[in-house]
């Protein structure tokens, strides 16, 4: 289940504004740690419709956002769970069912894995639009990430 907003923003059609954020509940996340929520926002500015520029400069804009992203977990990945395995015939010729320990040790700690990203960057034109220049500079970072990790077979879970 999730609750998502967004909201744009614009004056005189040359700075913009949008910001929202999403928050999510989780089933397969441990009950203290399944709400979660994760924003973002960019503003932009087209410089040469604010100010005047030099005939040869067409267009210049400034942008920059920071946005950051959340992810649950698969299904079963708290808790160490037994599966139902397919009826077999015993050598007497019944048939029974057999429940198997999960080879998956589960982490009732787990947390959402969160992307944290930032990007900013200059766009511009010159010359009737015959030279475009557009730099950008980004990074990112995740953290909490929920991976599997081997374990060694004498703990009876890989």
């Amino acid at each position: 289940m999730a609750l998502y907003a967004d909201l744009s923003f614009s004056y005189k059609d040359y700075l913009f504004l949008n910001v929202g954020g999403r928050n999510d509940w989780s089933s397969t996340l441990p009950i203290d740690n399944n709400n979660y929520f994760y924003p973002f926002a960019n503003v932009s500015a087209v410089i040469s419709d604010m100010v005047s520029m030099p005939e040869v400069i067409d267009m210049v804009k400034i942008r920059a956002a920071a946005a950051k992203v959340g992810r649950d977990a698969d299904p079963y990945l708290t808790s160490t769970n037994y599966a139902i395995d397919v009826p077999f015939t015993t050598a007497t010729g019944t048939k029974t069912n057999r429940a198997t320990l999960s080879n998956t040790l589960g982490n009732p700690n787990l947390k959402p894995e969160f992307t944290t990203e930032y990007e900013g960057g200059v766009e511009a034109q010159f010359l009737q639009n015959r030279i475009s220049l557009d730099l950008t500079y980004f990074t990112r970072k995740s953290t909490d990430q929920i991976i599997s990790a081997a374990l060694p077979r004498t703990t009876g879970f890989t």
